[in-house]
């Protein structure tokens, strides 16, 4: 379903539209040639709708501009989470650069340079194939028609936890990556909670996000509620421990307005899951309803709606009953 994507995508996209945190990722995680031609103190967050009406349910991006250090030309990077990856992707990353310099070009203004970025956290092990390895049988002589556009692939599931712990507590990086790629690992988390929690030490303005990671781990993982107040119990920081209290509470106080009673006695997980469902699922009826009325196929609805091609040809099937 597209809700279980949705939670991956809500605490990357709050996390990667604060400057500090893409700033501290480009650091880290940008090859060293590209790193030195980017001027990061000019990085700001890029608020432009690249975006048309059906694109709009493809992405689940963050963009950032900035310039190069030696020629001021605009450098746009695009930052595009994914916890699957199938052959739409390259087509999607195509048709948003397509989108830009269709921009530049209304606007009267010198292309930009776009950086497809691609954070990856689901069990793959390799980079995603490019789009002429889906054309096998073609001659040699023609396979310089088919568009090239490469990307850099930023694999949370091959990167060692090791790398992840020694990110700085400054921004919301470490605590991100570590709940993207340990979010089924409740021993993990048990081990390094305060590893997902000291980024407010430092930074008080960061409180919101606390409740945002409580959120994920508890819809996310098997961690129980039980199991949240006795670490945040634990917690050796008296007013680090106070704010956490105060996040849980409202997570619980919030489920309870929403009539989840019976979730939260069997724990946060089921109880938050349950209360958000209903509202995902209806959005993604619309999303498949909508590409059935403009004919798309099946596997591009699917793409669309984040789901499974069984679950587009039952509604489908559905809605062609209610036609009759």
């Amino acid at each position: 379903m597209a809700k279980q994507h949705t939670d991956h995508d809500k605490l990357f996209k709050s996390a990667f539209q604060d400057i500090k945190t893409v700033r501290e990722f480009l650091e880290n995680f940008l090859p060293t040639e590209i790193l030195k031609e980017i001027n990061l103190k000019k990085l700001k967050l890029d608020t432009t709708n690249y975006i048309t009406d059906k694109m709009k349910e493809l992405f689940s991006d963050v963009v950032f501009r900035t310039v190069f250090l030696k020629n001021k030309n605009t450098l746009i990077l695009l930052l595009e989470h994914k916890s699957e990856i199938d052959r739409a992707l390259i087509v999607q990353i195509l048709k948003y650069i397509l989108e830009i310099l269709s921009l530049d070009i209304q606007e009267n203004r010198p292309y930009s340079f776009v950086l497809p970025i691609i954070i990856y956290h689901g069990d793959r092990k390799s980079k995603p194939n490019p789009l002429h390895s889906y054309f096998d049988d073609l001659p040699s002589f023609l396979q310089k028609f088919i568009p090239f556009i490469d990307f850099l692939f930023v694999n949370l599931e091959t990167t060692p936890n090791e790398l992840l712990l020694n990110l700085s507590d400054n921004t919301l990086l470490k605590s991100t990556f570590l709940a993207l790629k340990n979010v089924a690992d409740t021993e993990f988390i048990k081990a390094h909670f305060d590893d997902f929690v000291k980024f407010l030490e430092k930074n008080p303005n960061y409180e919101g996000f606390l409740k945002k990671i409580f959120v994920y781990l508890s819809t996310r993982s098997t961690i129980k509620k039980e199991e949240i107040e006795l670490l945040i119990v634990s917690q050796t920081n008296k007013t680090l421990k106070m704010k956490m209290a105060t996040a849980v509470k409202g997570i619980w106080a919030e489920a309870v307005e929403e009539g989840i009673t019976q979730g939260i006695t069997q724990g946060i997980t089921q109880g938050i899951t349950q209360g958000i469902t209903q509202g995902e699922l209806k959005k993604t009826i619309e999303v498949v309803r909508k590409g059935w009325l403009k004919r798309h196929s099946i596997e591009v609805i699917a793409d669309l709606a984040d789901i499974s091609i069984e679950e587009v040809k039952k509604y489908i099937s559905q809605f062609e009953k209610e036609k009759k």
